[in-house]
């Protein structure tokens, strides 16, 4: 065989497999980024939910709207979201005696981490931050102006 033949050979070969391959990559990079959408929607569904039973704003509703949203983040949330998920669920159960704003916030903060590092192409840094929920202002809320927890009311 003409020795150009085989160079010609070779070369198409390559160009199919280095096509194929750029193909299977991209198609794999756009999975990957459907997917943590797909996620992000649900993890946003959560914090909205969660929203909604913070403080007095919580209504039986809101709270079947939390319970909706757990139940489904065990389905798109990988175990260390959900590891930090039942944390944060054990510390806010009515059931539980000994609460602890401490560990409220500390299992909050885990979790909200845990959301981050699962969504983020790259993992933030966000060891020192401080993640607060906000309730709305009012009458009824425990929140200050600024919708932040007003630590100096009884409660």
């Amino acid at each position: 065989m003409d020795g150009s033949i085989v160079v010609a050979i070779i070369s198409a070969g390559a160009a199919v497999t280095v096509a194929a391959l750029s193909y299977a990559f991209t198609k794999r990079r756009e999975s990957d980024a459907d997917w943590r959408k797909f996620k992000l929607d649900h993890y946003k569904e959560y914090i909205l939910a969660l929203s909604g039973v913070v403080g007095e704003r919580s209504t039986a509703l809101a709270q079947v709207r939390y319970s909706d949203a757990v139940n489904f983040m065990t389905l798109v949330a990988p175990p260390a979201v959900l590891r930090a998920l039942y944390g944060f669920q054990d510390e806010i159960r009515a059931s539980n005696q000994d609460k602890s704003q401490v560990r409220h916030d500390q299992t909050l903060a885990r979790l909200l981490r845990a959301i981050r590092v699962d969504v983020h192409p790259s993992a933030p840094e966000d060891d020192d931050l401080v993640f607060r929920l906000m309730d709305a202002p009012g009458p009824t809320s425990r929140t200050n102006e600024r919708g932040l927890p007003d630590r100096e009311q009884p409660g």
